[in-house]
């Protein structure tokens, strides 16, 4: 994690840039969670084909140190595969606002958020949305969704001609 903060009344956090040659003569990569609070990764990790690829997890912090309270919250977690790092561009759009392009925190673009869920369960992703089910937050819903940037433009204009040959 490189820094958490607030965006458009979401919490959200960013990873750390990874380096040029970052994982050269290593065999893997991991991610310093918050161990203070408790945080950690609790559905499968799944590898989606967006603009890039994203592996995409959720991780959930529990209210209290009593593992056998079931409340808290969580964050759904927007991650490269191959360095375990931020994305170079943006995945999510958190605001609505001008596609992905402005959905950082300084320089780094926003790599994990609280959609308010509670702790949130696996996600789906649902054509160009990722929606995810959770216990019960504090915006008072059990479901929240993110737009994603699959990288794909919607076509514009004219999508076929014809020639018509006159005899």
């Amino acid at each position: 994690m490189s820094k958490a903060t607030s965006f458009e009344g979401y919490s959200v956090r960013t990873f750390s840039v990874p380096e040029k040659d970052d994982m050269k003569n290593k065999m893997g990569w991991y991610i310093d969670m918050e161990v203070s609070k408790g945080e950690r990764f609790t559905t499968e990790s799944i590898v989606y084909k967006l603009a890039l690829p994203t592996l995409v997890a959720s991780s959930m912090i529990p209210a209290t140190n009593d593992p056998c309270v079931a409340s808290g919250n969580g964050y759904m977690n927007f991650i490269s595969p191959y360095t375990g790092g931020a994305l170079p561009i943006g995945i999510i759009d958190v605001d609505g606002k001008d596609g992905f392009k402005n959905d950082k925190v300084g320089t780094t673009f926003i790599g994990s958020i609280d959609l308010g869920v509670g702790i949130p369960s696996q996600a789906t992703k649902v054509g160009n949305r990722l929606a995810v089910g959770g216990s019960g937050g504090e915006k008072g819903t059990p479901v929240g969704d993110v737009s994603l940037n699959t990288g794909v433009t919607p076509i514009r204009g004219r999508i076929s001609w014809r020639e018509i040959i006159r005899d």
